[in-house]
């Protein structure tokens, strides 16, 4: 018998979804960043698709950090030289910014779910050199109270879209958080670390991991505590391989600059 941990959640996300497909029937569709009408739902109007930055190459391999005018090839930042993370490399598809902040955030904590399947593409197009080295795509989770309140894991929706387009197996069964911790969204980069000690995720079966090259996927990637824990976790419980896939990253300040050779 499934407990009630799992049929809530599963519960409030159809009527979720219920809800939005009858909205959607009734409303015209809209802008998921401004609000403005559109076509169609999921799409952008043309003055927010135009403010998006979109990360290309060259980026840094280990973080998909922007870098201008690197040198062909592979890329590693300064910043990831020094301190390498924990996972091998990592994509994403987006600059985390005032143009992509409030869609991110209305999907995230207001249910708006209609560009889901949008960003998947985008994230795939992002991450299409990841995916022939890998055996599945495991989630960021959440912590079952949060689950119950919000209703669905918005990093599980992106890893389905993201799948749909790849054809990858989503191991939303990998990885658990057994501690809630306070949101990310307001600490600083040692607070988020601190926030992320102490054992907050952990592999339920290493059988479900063991030996596999997997990629985690996430909403955002900001300074890398949430992402790195559950690395950690991962291949302590044997994974072979993590690589990191996000619809945006934070990039603070400008874009990082690497000198041309002879200049």
């Amino acid at each position: 018998m499934l407990q009630p941990s799992v049929l809530l959640p599963s519960l409030r996300g159809s009527l979720l979804g219920m809800g939005q497909v009858l909205i959607d029937a009734v409303l015209p569709p809209r802008c998921p960043s401004c609000g403005d009408m559109v076509e169609r739902q999921g799409s952008l109007c043309p003055p927010c698709w135009h403010k998006l930055r979109f990360i290309a190459e060259p980026a840094c391999q280990r973080c998909a950090t922007p870098v201008l005018g690197a040198p062909d090839g592979a890329i590693v930042c300064p910043s990831c030289i020094v301190s390498p993370p924990v996972h091998d490399r990592a994509r994403a598809a987006l600059c985390y910014d005032s143009a992509t902040a409030p869609m991110i955030l209305a999907m995230k904590h207001r249910g708006r779910l209609q560009a889901v399947r949008a960003f998947g593409a985008w994230m795939a197009r992002a991450g299409h050199d990841l995916f022939g080295e890998s055996d599945g795509l495991v989630p960021v989770p959440l912590h079952r109270w949060r689950m119950l309140w919000r209703g669905y894991n918005q990093s599980s929706l992106l890893a389905r879209a993201v799948a749909r387009q790849v054809g990858l197996p989503v191991m939303d069964e990998a990885l658990a958080r057994r501690r809630a911790t306070r949101s990310q969204q307001s600490l600083s980069g040692a607070d988020r670390a601190r926030n992320m000690a102490g054992g907050v995720f952990d592999v339920p079966a290493r059988s479900l991991v063991e030996g596999r090259r997997l990629i985690l996927v996430d909403d955002v990637l900001t300074t890398g505590s949430t992402l790195a824990a559950c690395t950690s976790a991962l291949l302590e419980a044997g994974a072979a391989q993590v690589d990191v896939l996000v619809l945006a990253r934070v990039v603070r300040g400008d874009l990082m600059t690497i000198s041309s050779p002879g200049e």
